[in-house]
């Protein structure tokens, strides 16, 4: 083993949150109760369609923080599988927020499933029709041919079974790495790269569906293929953004100085930046189908949400369009295309920031055009108002600081560095070229 890599060992203090962790714990507890406590407020006080708002602005929350979560996951994964050494020294971040899964999911998935009459336009499968002046009832037909898929109890059970299954799998990951702390044995790597295998096909398919179930559904009339992968995109791009604002925070503290350094850094700015861009191949793909394809039932998506070329569709959630567009790709790439920036802390940690804020905005503009007037067949978004904004600000500090209790409650007294593994040395000696 190295020199560095025995300094690391030696300096025991350098390797957990300890108290910190503790004050992190209330703060996150404290901004939970308060934040939920006010969107709970909201739905009283909140008048027309407040129990629906709230709750839609509930998904946006919780879509943002686990897709976090998630990405951990995979993340942990997709380097036991290529058997790579260069994220050793911060690999157990990782492993933490995916051993949050389990908890978070748990917790945050509750409120999904007590609201699914109030979200899902297909629990309710008729549409109405303004016939002079009765509202005329019809059943829908397209919902009525997908019921043995979309109804309560199948969507119940299978939102369970996702946080349980990748709950599980970032339980196990963080349960093998954190033994390996005390008895180095090279053979508990081994198991982790040989269920990193058929693990990473079980997140494949759990978070296609998940993303689909969860929002992709609350429009049961569209139809995409490539929404999973969207969705993944943003979650993993905004994992390395809370990997280098995290570690940047936790060395200004005296955390991990000797374990991470510029290099490492350098990789997570090439990893936001690729998913980034990644992000927006996807994005770009999926509206490209569906536009020249020209299908009513599929183009009705992009146009509730303003992303027409159409003058008479044009609305508010077009400027989001233009938003995402422009600060989600064009900005950001010409911030960070540069190798100096990524290796500079405190512009990637600017960056890190701006990426994690437009992610949340990609997951308003996913999920709020959806609330509609359905009394009327095709009925338009409902306006946002005051109530809108302030469920998204509570919901966000709630689900937020539910997300962080969670987080620094497993990650406690661990090390947050996996200082047994053999490829420790590997990950210190990282250069970039």
């Amino acid at each position: 083993m190295s020199f560095h890599a025995s300094a690391i060992l030696e300096d025991a203090p350098q390797r957990t949150l300890g108290e910190w962790g503790d004050r992190l714990f209330k703060l996150g507890a404290a901004a939970g109760l308060i934040g939920l406590a006010v969107a709970g407020l909201l739905m009283g006080i909140g008048g027309e369609h407040a129990v629906q708002r709230v709750l839609y602005a509930y998904i946006v929350g919780f879509a943002f923080f686990f897709s976090i979560a998630l990405a951990a996951l995979l993340f942990v994964m997709v380097h036991f599988l290529a058997k790579t050494g260069t994220v050793t020294t911060y690999r157990r971040l990782g492993e933490i927020l995916a051993g949050s899964i389990l908890p978070f999911g748990i917790l945050g998935v509750i409120p999904v499933l007590a609201g699914v009459s109030e979200i899902y336009h297909w629990m309710h499968p008729y549409v109405y029709e303004q016939v002079g002046d009765e509202l005329v009832k019809h059943p829908d037909a397209i919902i009525k041919a997908k019921a043995s898929y979309l109804n309560g109890g199948f969507f119940i059970g299978r939102m369970i079974a996702y946080v349980l299954i990748l709950g599980g799998l970032g339980q196990m990951f963080l349960r093998i790495s954190t033994k390996q702390d005390a008895n180095p044995d090279p053979v508990l790597t081994q198991r982790m790269q040989a269920r990193a295998t058929w693990g990473t096909i079980l997140f494949a398919i759990c978070v296609t569906f998940f993303a689909t179930d969860l929002i992709k559904s609350l429009d049961p009339h569209w139809f995409s293929t490539i929404f999973g992968v969207y969705y993944f995109a943003g979650g993993f791009m905004a994992f390395h953004a809370v990997l280098a604002l995290s570690i940047t925070r936790m060395q200004k503290r005296g955390l991990l100085t000797q374990s991470i350094n510029k290099e490492h850094f350098h990789d997570m700015g090439k990893m936001m930046f690729a998913m980034m861009v990644f992000w927006t191949y996807i994005a770009f793909s999926q509206y490209m189908l569906i536009w020249y394809a020209n299908v009513p039932e599929e183009t009705v998506w992009y146009i509730r949400r303003g992303a027409t070329t159409d003058p008479n569709h044009v609305n508010g959630w077009s400027y989001i369009c233009l938003l995402l567009l422009f600060a989600h790709f064009f900005v950001p790439f010409l911030g960070m295309v540069s190798r100096h920036i990524k290796r500079n802390r405190g512009r990637l940690c600017f960056w890190a920031a701006w990426l994690l804020v437009i992610h949340f905005v990609d997951m308003i503009w996913l999920i709020r055009p959806e609330l509609r007037d359905h009394h009327l067949a095709g009925g338009p978004t409902i306006p946002v108002n005051w109530v809108d904004v302030t469920a998204l600000a509570a919901c966000a500090v709630g689900v937020g600081g539910v997300f962080l209790a969670i987080v620094s409650r497993v990650a406690a007294q661990r090390s947050l560095v996996a200082h047994n593994d053999p490829r420790l040395s590997e990950g210190l000696a990282f250069e970039n070229v």
